[in-house]
């Protein structure tokens, strides 16, 4: 018998169908153990003696121990189960033998881990992660392989079958981006995108095609799917714990939905509710009558003791955006609304959801965007799923009304079922100043809008048009076909609470005062504010437990980062707006809330220089309007002019940044000279290149050249920079690819001394080609040094015939070798190099240490076979002279990976690092990065 530690929790399980008895047990430590029930007759007669439930659990083993929390398990054949952590690892598991191996290892960066798994077939099964990626992985040989279906974006949570066929099934992410996709005979494509619910976990299909879901909040849906989207029927906010699970119970005709702190039970009519408070983290069927596992067991639930719930309320709501900039009226609106007579109102900071309750059985949830500077823009992605969405301009300001046109033309894209009204304000404050309507009607016919029918002149002042707003907008909702919600009153208490903060002026509070005030558990509360702030009512910092209600300073904060952005051309390094905002400890909370806060709604694209204080934010927004290259750049730009070419045609060099970010490109080969490129969609060739003159010759689409004309005393700041980002953007989605002759003309060579005269005339940024000055085998951080610097030159020799070379012994600056330094002690080098490889490499290169003198520089340059530039002593350029440089070479072992095979510590400015077991590099130029799933496919076919 096996013991959970206190500090460990189950997580997941899985019953064996032909042994149901037998269940497999996922814990958040990483250990699977394999349990045994009680027998299933003594189950079935269990006397629960007045309890809640009872313990079905006999004992249990551990078969294996993985790294991360064990998420799923499922059979992909009647022997072989795939097991799935949140750190990365893959697991086939064979039940007869008990042994198993990995198809995935263990991901060192958070970009590489998958959440959930969705078994195809015996030979296909489909995993998500938590930055967008989707594989589809395939038995190929007895192994499996992955073609990549999508990646980039938000985490994604939920995948499940839509259809009873299991041709369909949904994946979901947790800013509600959802897709439909078809699997047909070992293929899976993508039919439909759209948004809907926020962090679905689970999905269960009955009969007659209803689809129910529980999200991560606790919040219950039924949706049906119409025209490939899902459309909701009804929702219930009830729970005030995290949803886990959704299932058809067996032992009653009710549908489960498991939460931390509750069962909740409801009809197949859905007119009545139940719960039953215990803890479920998964429901599992056995004949019929129902299991649950929980964080210590897995217990037979005692369905007599089902409390009906009554403590809610139902109603129906829509969701109405107001977009428009500062000071157009559009808290004056709302006011309006919810009292029926003008208050004159300033500005109002940030957003405010405003709850206008028509009666007990319909509401209208007005989501007022702040407008403040430029960051109105940044609001956006919170009422993409808004039924109605309503542009505020002033109509008394040209520039107001051509600003709301460009909103609407944006919003229109993702709001594909939004209907969209002009609201024209101040209607009635100057008549002869308005704005006049021939302009309004034929700025609309370009937009395909109607003019009587789209547009709504209010004045806020006297009430004017609020009667036609009602009559032409509200009273024409179909509320027949709106979603009915079934809502704990406790949300509308802590909803209502939050309301009398904001309207006396409060700006923020903190979670214990307002526990305070409410008198309500501090660990549901928290939870209410979490689904709060996931809605976008309201703003919460997390680490602080903090409540932003309306906080004049974190607007302030939020305009400011907008407005830097802005001026800086939609390219800001978070540094600078460190530098310019402050750093002090409540600016410093706010700054990293709001980039937080970009992030999770992807209104900006971020890249780090190694540390968050030198992440690089790109809003991929303003870089559509083929804007200029950013003043902070211009600087390190020279004279002469920088030029894109497409099809011959000169265009701008953002253009190329929005073009890579939405288009997958594969690298061939890349240096601070050259970034060869290759579509996937075809074979047309992409060349960036620097310093020279380039013609195009390839007119295809999608193929073009780059030509940055530079000053050789430039310090390539930009090109860094530049590079960067192109690496974080293509470097992921490197692929296999055969070079052709005319790209890559392979070179043979008759001697050694011949290679070395090669080497020292092309471009020093080769990846399988190094320069060091001298090696101090005295220090930590050298040895870890040397074990990466091999290990990546190792890995990128492939593209050498696996052969690179570390050249001990240069002075090397701005890719030209300024001097030659006498290497001393080669002897001991060599037996430092050696031991230290063989102690942490594997597999380990053949490694061959080739003293040369450095006299025969001199001959070279004499015969002008190489540089004359390389300046050389009286004492190096005598032939009786023994100094001498080294040359490392390095043999690859074909089809192989070479990586770090135990942990070794070493102190970097006084702090202790690790390079972990498992790790691994490759070079692209001078930069070095980890080795990914991908490039290990690829190199295991070199």
């Amino acid at each position: 018998m096996s013991f959970l530690n206190s500090e460990d929790k189950f997580q997941c399980c899985l019953l064996y169908p032909d042994e149901p008895e037998k269940i497999l047990l996922g814990t958040i430590n990483g250990y699977v153990y394999l349990g045994k029930l009680k027998p299933i007759e003594e189950i079935k007669t269990i006397n629960f003696e007045d309890k809640r439930m009872s313990s079905v659990l006999d004992e249990f083993r551990a078969i294996l121990k993985l790294r991360g929390v064990i998420r799923s398990m499922e059979f992909i054949d009647s022997n072989n189960i795939i097991i799935l952590t949140n750190q990365g690892e893959i697991v086939n598991y064979d039940r007869k033998t008990e042994t198993n191996y990995f198809i995935q290892n263990y991901r060192g960066t958070s970009y590489n881990r998958p959440w959930r798994l969705l078994i195809l077939d015996e030979n296909n099964f489909i995993t998500i992660g938590n930055y967008r990626k989707i594989k589809h992985w395939f038995k190929d040989k007895n192994r499996f392989k992955y073609d990549l279906l999508n990646e980039g974006g938000y985490p994604l949570f939920c995948i499940d079958w839509i259809d009873l066929e299991k041709k369909k099934f949904l994946i979901n992410g947790n800013d509600g981006h959802s897709s439909i996709w078809n699997y047909i005979e070992g293929n899976s494509k993508k039919i439909s995108d759209f948004y809907s619910d926020k962090n679905l976990q689970k999905c269960f299909l009955t009969d007659n095609g209803l689809i129910f879901s529980v999200n991560y909040f606790g919040n219950f849906y039924i949706y049906k799917l119409d025209n490939q989207r899902l459309k909701r029927i009804e929702q219930y906010s009830i729970s005030l714990s995290q949803g886990n699970w959704v299932y058809y119970g067996n032992g009653m005709s009710l549908v489960l939905i498991g939460t931390d702190e509750c069962l909740i039970m409801i009809t197949e009519n859905l007119d009545q509710l139940w719960k039953l408070n215990i803890e479920c983290k998964q429901i599992i069927g056995i004949e019929d009558f129902d299991l649950i596992l929980t964080s210590k067991t897995i217990v037979r639930p005692n369905y007599s003791k089902k409390q009906e719930i009554t403590d809610y309320q139902d109603y129906k709501y829509i969701k109405i955006g107001l977009v428009g900039d500062s000071r157009v009226g559009k808290t004056c609106f709302c006011k309006y609304l919810e009292t029926d007579e003008f208050q004159d109102t300033k500005s109002s900071f940030g957003k405010h959801v405003w709850t206008i309750k028509l009666d007990k059985k319909r509401r209208i949830l007005y989501y007022d965007l702040a407008g403040q500077g430029s960051e109105l823009y940044t609001y956006f992605p919170l009422i993409k799923d808004s039924e109605i969405i309503l542009l505020f301009y002033n109509g008394l300001l040209k520039e107001s009304f051509d600003k709301i046109i460009e909103y609407y033309e944006e919003l229109r894209t993702d709001c594909i079922d939004t209907e969209f009204y002009f609201v024209q304000t101040y209607s009635s404050e100057d008549p002869d100043r308005l704005i006049k309507d021939w302009y309004i009607k034929k700025e609309f016919n370009k937009v395909s809008l109607e003019f009587e029918k789209n547009l709504i002149k209010i004045d806020s002042s006297n009430g004017m048009g609020f009667d036609e707003y009602k009559e032409n907008v509200i009273d024409e909702i179909d509320w027949n076909n709106t979603n009915p919600v079934y809502k704990s009153k406790t949300y509308d208490n802590v909803e209502n609470e939050i309301n009398e903060l904001y309207n006396i002026g409060k700006q923020i509070i903190t979670l214990n005062d307002l526990q305070k005030e409410i008198r309500l558990n501090k660990k549901f509360l928290k939870h209410i504010i979490r689904s709060f702030k996931n809605q976008g009512k309201i703003e919460y910092i997390g680490e602080e437990e903090e409540i932003i209600i309306n906080d004049e300073l974190y607007e302030k904060m939020h305009s400011l980062i907008s407005e830097k952005i802005d001026g800086n051309d939609g390219f800001l390094e978070t540094k600078q707006i460190l530098t310019c905002l402050g750093t002090d400890k409540v600016r410093l909370k706010y700054i990293r809330s709001i980039l937080e806060y970009y992030r999770e709604n992807q209104i900006c694209l971020f890249f780090s220089e190694g540390n968050e204080n030198n992440e690089v934010i790109i809003v991929d927004r303003k870089l559509k309007d083929d804007l200029k290259i950013p003043n902070t750049i211009k600087d390190k730009i020279p004279t002469t002019k920088t030029i894109l070419y497409y099809k011959n045609v000169p265009i701008d060099l953002s253009s190329l940044i929005h073009f890579l970010s939405e288009f997958k490109l594969d690298i061939i080969r890349i240096s601070k000279r050259e970034i060869l490129l290759k579509n996937q969609f075809n074979s047309n060739l992409i060349k960036l290149t620097y310093n020279e003159d380039v013609k195009i010759e390839d007119e295809s689409a999608y193929s073009f050249i780059t030509a940055l004309d530079k000053k050789d005393e430039s310090d390539y700041e930009f090109e860094k920079i530049l590079l960067k980002f192109l690496l974080e953007m293509i470097e992921n989605n490197l692929i296999d690819y055969s070079y052709k002759e005319d790209i890559d003309q392979k070179i043979e060579f008759e001697s050694f001394e011949e290679e070395l005269i090669y080497l020292l005339k092309k471009p020093f940024e080769s990846p399988y080609l190094d320069f060091k000055t001298l090696i101090n085998i005295k220090s930590s951080q050298n040895k870890a040094e040397i074990i990466k610097d091999i290990t990546a030159l190792t890995n990128s020799s492939y593209l050498n015939n696996n052969i690179s070379y570390l050249l001990v012994g240069f002075v090397e600056e701005k890719f030209k070798i300024k001097k030659i330094i006498n290497v001393d002690s080669i002897e001991d080098l060599e037996n430092f190099i050696t031991q230290t490889c063989r102690n942490y490499l594997d597999p380990y290169p053949n490694i061959e240490f080739i003293p040369q003198k450095i006299y025969q520089l001199y001959e070279w340059q004499k015969n002008g076979e190489i540089s004359s530039a390389i300046p050389l002593s009286d004492i190096q350029s005598d032939p009786d002279s023994e100094q001498a440089f080294l040359i490392i070479r390095i043999t690859r072992s074909p089809n192989s990976v070479c990586e770090v095979v135990k942990d070794l510590k070493y102190e970097k400015k006084g702090k202790d690092f690790f390079h972990r077991e498992g790790a691994s590099w490759f070079r692209v130029s001078s930069h070095t990065f980890r080795l990914r799933d991908f490039h290990r496919v690829i190199l295991r076919k070199k």
